[in-house]
């Protein structure tokens, strides 16, 4: 039987922990502005929901890192242009269809259901993984630069944007990774992105999650494949479920992604704005940020006078680190245990982003007794503004609002 491929790895989360030190050297290459005013694309309503989430909420509720086609061997035999093969999954309602002016945006999606309920989700070993990638750059400060170029579409309700391309050893570019993102509450919850990258999709077959039914048997996921112009876009999703359009051309690979609650109209509104506006991958060779994850250990000084004495509080420390930015501290990160049962956790971050900014308590030393019990009964995550730099609380399990204000207290007398 032939082996088991996956449609698309996960290329890799844009997380500082990935970072590397860059090898090799990279392309100059000239920016050059655009006179036009940026194309804004709009994107569809989402559905209703009532509990909302708060700026500092970036982890995806439900992001699918992979999925697996099962059974044939199907990745590099239908993605592509000019190969006609049709899909072996012996139903003419699976077979390949023709792109029309017509289209609506579900018929790019209208065989892609998934056939067994009560799907359950399984993780593999994660010890065994590893970043196929060495070097990561950022390039997530130039949003405005990129749309001003023309490079990636102005999208005015997603305040968030993630942008990383990551790099081979030998300084050769593996891919890129670009996401728009809105949190203000669950019916406008929202995770659009592109991936893009040169190597042949079959190469992307390491998969981190496969589906299963409620008898362990593997789901294999249906798919839906469109013809349009030579080249073949292969729609993966559903309602209620993570949905990508991925497809290969002269330039390249993409894959086009959109989050459960993201409407089929919000993702082929993405896939239409870069189909008409391919990436200039070259345009990412050389520039952007580099993140270094480091413990405190190796970097004492930083934030070191806007860290509370936890271990006078009573707390004992499980972690802290430091996120460094082309070598500068811009994030801590720490969580404590108190009374091996009672968990809080203290951030700080040096640029925080439009929610961060919005849903302040206000500065540190202004907060009140009642303002802070009454923040933190209602919801056990809360920020505020301590000079420069974002800090905010997390509550985890044995521990209250009063605990919030006792850390708040301490940091008010570390402010004077």
């Amino acid at each position: 039987m032939t082996k088991a491929v996956g449609l698309l790895d996960a290329i890799g989360e844009i997380r500082d922990d990935f970072v590397l030190d860059a090898a090799g050297e990279t392309a100059e290459e000239e920016r050059k502005p655009v006179d036009e005013k940026p194309e804004t694309i709009s994107l569809s309503e989402k559905r209703k929901g009532k509990r909302k989430l708060r700026g500092w909420q970036k982890a995806s509720v439900a992001a699918a890192v992979c999925a697996m086609l099962v059974g044939g061997g199907l990745a590099g035999k239908y993605i592509g242009s000019g190969n006609s093969q049709s899909l072996p999954f012996g139903s003419d309602s699976n077979r390949i269809q023709q792109w029309a002016e017509d289209f609506a945006a579900g018929d790019y999606f209208v065989n892609s259901k998934i056939t067994r309920e009560d799907v359950l989700v399984r993780a593999e070993d994660k010890s065994a993984l590893r970043a196929p990638y060495y070097e990561t750059r950022y390039f997530s400060d130039e949003r405005e630069l990129l749309e001003q170029e023309g490079r990636i579409p102005v999208i005015e309700t997603h305040p968030l944007f993630d942008a990383a391309v990551h790099f081979n050893e030998d300084g050769s570019l593996h891919s890129l990774q670009m996401s728009w993102h809105c949190r203000d509450d669950m019916e406008s919850y929202s995770d659009i992105g592109i991936k893009a990258g040169y190597q042949e999709i079959e190469e992307i077959s390491d998969c981190i999650f496969i589906e299963l039914d409620e008898r362990g048997n593997i789901v294999t996921p249906r798919v839906t494949v469109t013809e349009r112009d030579g080249v073949r876009i292969v729609a993966e999703g559903n309602e209620n479920r993570d949905k990508t359009m991925t497809y290969q051309t002269e330039s390249g690979w993409y894959q086009i992604s959109g989050s459960w609650n993201d409407s089929y109209e919000t993702v082929v509104s993405l896939f239409e704005w870069f189909w008409a506006h391919p990436l200039d991958l070259e345009r990412f060779l050389s520039g952007g940020d580099t993140m270094e994850y480091i413990s405190c250990e190796a970097y004492p000084e930083a934030f070191a006078a806007y860290i509370p004495d936890f271990a006078a509080l009573g707390y004992e420390v499980q972690e802290e680190h430091i996120s460094l930015k082309n070598g500068e501290a811009v994030y801590f990160g720490g969580s404590y245990v108190k009374n091996g049962s009672g968990y809080v956790s203290w951030y700080l971050n040096a640029e925080p982003d439009y929610y961060e900014r919005r849903d302040s308590l206000g500065a540190l030393p202004e907060l009140t007794r009642e303002q802070v019990i009454a923040a933190f009964s209602e919801d056990g995550s809360r920020g505020f503004f301590w000079d420069e730099y974002y800090g905010a609380i997390y509550l985890g399990a044995g521990v209250d609002a009063e605990d919030a204000w006792q850390i708040i207290q301490w940091a008010q007398t570390m402010s004077k």
